[in-house]
């Protein structure tokens, strides 16, 4: 049930608040099992090309206003209000979703330039400027690809304000991660059927907490010079199928995306061992790693619904999308 459009009726009069409340009620106590047949992971931003077409405007709007205020504050700041007022008309009224996110990094580029400029020595004011005009963005405009830069900037805050190495502590990394694991799944659970924003909003927010899982994971293994060959192999293959199994659970393929450059290690190294005379190994470790995802790509959604077929009605099966699901595979 679209409650966007049940709040429009609400607004024209054509129901009142009390069929409103009766109308969700009901549809949350639909119990009706939902088979679907798709994909729940559209990219719902890109419409058409004519997206596309505004957003080559917007990126030459930019750069021709990097050109002309390279050594003028003032033009910079006049660039800002352009970029602002053209956001109003884009992502406010017209509700494009691609033109409002290249308008959004577009405002932030402009925002780091001039902060930039006018306080060289404050290095972590840019990564404030980010989260400020990233969260104000999607306020005004509800754009959850806002919530990226949002999440992002302050994990690049704290790293400033703490001076730890990115490197040095992998676990910080990992933690992070789970943080915005924790506010993906919140977003993602509020909208288990994948069709309003808050899915949207889990989309981004699982976009950045994958590599940030995964390589926090991996990395300090992988350059601890301590660590044996065999435990470092055994241990990257324990954790690509713990990241698939949970990839597989939430469905977001994003946490495959963020362990396929250590599967293309893990399979690298195998047939190094196995082969140490063939030729071309890294070539044929891609060619598995492409075997892999083509596979998996297409059954999906079948191979989802037949390990955990045991979870359908459960509890945990509300917070998640159905288990069951048919395709035209």
């Amino acid at each position: 049930m679209n409650s966007d459009i049940l709040q429009k009726a609400v607004k024209q009069g054509i129901i009142n608040s009390q069929q409103y409340e009766q109308i969700m009620n009901l549809s949350a106590q639909d119990d009706t099992p939902t088979v679907y047949k798709g994909d729940r992971e559209k990219l719902k931003f890109l419409r058409n090309f004519g997206d596309i077409f505004i957003s080559i405007g917007i990126i030459l709007f930019v750069l021709t206003a990097r050109h002309l205020s390279d050594q003028n504050t003032l033009l910079q700041f006049g660039s800002i209000i352009s970029l602002l007022l053209i956001s109003e008309w884009l992502a406010g009224i017209k509700k494009q979703l691609l033109p409002s996110m290249t308008l959004l990094l577009a405002l932030l580029f402009s925002m780091h330039e001039l902060a930039s400029r006018l306080f060289p020595l404050e290095s972590s004011l840019s990564a404030l400027l980010i989260a400020a005009v990233s969260l104000l963005f999607y306020l005004r405009y509800k754009l959850p690809f806002s919530l990226y830069p949002v999440a992002a900037s302050l994990i690049a805050l704290f790293f400033q304000f703490s001076g730890l190495s990115v490197m040095d502590h992998p676990h910080i990394i990992f933690a992070l991660g789970v943080l915005v694991f924790i506010a993906a799944m919140w977003f993602d659970s509020r909208d288990p059927l994948r069709q309003y924003r808050y899915s949207d909003n889990a989309f981004w927010l699982h976009l950045l907490a994958a590599p940030l899982l995964v390589h926090g994971a991996m990395i300090q293994h992988i350059l601890n010079p301590h660590s044996s060959h065999e435990y470092t192999t055994l241990y990257i293959a324990l954790m690509l199928a713990v990241f698939f199994m949970l990839a597989l659970f939430i469905d977001r393929r994003a946490l495959l995306v963020s362990s396929f450059i250590y599967a293309i290690y893990l399979v690298f190294q195998f047939t190094q061992q196995q082969f140490i005379q063939l030729d071309n190994i890294l070539s044929y470790s891609l060619m598995a790693v492409a075997v892999f995802i083509m596979f998996f790509g297409t059954y999906w959604y079948r191979i989802r619904s037949l390990i955990f077929a045991s979870l359908k009605g459960t509890k945990v099966s509300f917070y998640l999308p159905p288990f069951e699901y048919k395709t035209h595979e």
